[in-house]
């Protein structure tokens, strides 16, 4: 998902579950975790990003796409979780 995207007409819950709780989840389930992705940060409507934000989220993005600051998945809107079940 990438800002602008979507217009919401409904309430939604973020983070309904934290990283952790997700990846295990995903082990009890005989599933083995093979990435884990995730952005953007600084979410807003499209009419209040900024330039100061747009500039962050990428710089977060880009510190968490490099694997540089891992910590950074737990501070991210959205998951990503690339597994496979295991053999």
């Amino acid at each position: 998902m990438t800002n602008h995207s979507n217009t919401w007409k409904y309430k939604i819950h973020k983070r309904l579950f934290s990283n952790k709780k997700l990846k295990n989840l995903i082990k009890e389930k005989n599933f083995k975790l093979l990435d884990v992705s995730g952005g953007p940060f600084l979410y807003s409507s499209k009419e209040n990003t900024g330039k100061i934000k747009y500039s962050i989220n990428s710089i977060l993005q880009f510190f968490l796409d490099k694997k540089i600051l891992k910590f950074l998945i737990n501070f991210a809107d959205n998951v990503v979780i690339l597994s496979e079940v295991k053999k």
